[in-house]
């Protein structure tokens, strides 16, 4: 799966902008209206990526963010709640940098996080 940074700050946004700090992955999933298998693989491979580096956290759940794997792929879900954990917001400002989105667009997830610190510094340094 390639790394969509574009998809990966819709994610973010959406959960930012609840008035609840946490969402269930299934309303996420209608949110960003991911219907289709692919879509669904999509929405789930981008979230255990958020989830492996700390950006979001499952709260209630079967500690795979609902998921059950066979030898095809995703094998079943259900639903699980989740949350933005400070990683997560401050990976989303980085992501808001249209400079620094630019930057990381093909790169690994904990280099785009490394890259995005050193940008976002010196964007601040330079006011």
């Amino acid at each position: 799966m390639q790394i969509d940074y574009i998809y990966i700050k819709k994610i973010l946004t959406e959960i930012r902008n609840r008035k609840s700090h946490t969402i269930n992955t299934e309303e996420l999933a209608d949110i960003l209206k991911a219907n289709t298998d692919a879509e669904i693989d999509k929405l789930y491979g981008h979230l255990r990526l958020l989830y492996q580096h700390g950006h979001i956290e499952e709260l209630v759940g079967n500690g795979k963010l609902g998921l059950t794997y066979d030898l095809n792929g995703i094998a079943s879900s259900s639903d699980c709640l989740i949350c933005m954990t400070g990683n997560g917001h401050a990976f989303l400002d980085m992501l808001n940098q249209n400079k620094i989105l630019e930057a990381i667009k093909n790169v690994s997830l904990f280099t785009a996080v490394e890259i995005g610190k050193d940008l976002l510094q010196k964007l601040i340094l330079e006011g």
